[in-house]
């Protein structure tokens, strides 16, 4: 990967086992968190980005998303 300036604000623990580490991490918008978990000595089975600017999952409403199937055929 590219080396790139980039920032952590936090990094949390979230769960521990004998093979895996659940991470809550902060960082800035250029970070690669899979290079961080690289880094590390590992590698990430799943990634999910839970803000981005305004946006939050937390606040997502579940009622005013669109299908994929409807949000598509309006691409076409």
């Amino acid at each position: 990967m590219p080396l790139r300036r980039s920032r952590v604000d936090a990094v949390d623990v979230i769960a521990y086992t004998d093979d895996a580490v659940r991470l809550y991490l902060r960082v800035s918008s250029v970070t690669y968190v899979r290079a961080i978990a690289e880094a590390l000595g590992g590698h990430c089975t799943t990634l999910r980005r839970t803000e981005v600017g305004p946006f939050s999952v937390d606040e997502a409403n579940e009622e005013r998303i669109i299908p994929p199937e409807r949000a598509l055929a309006r691409l076409s």
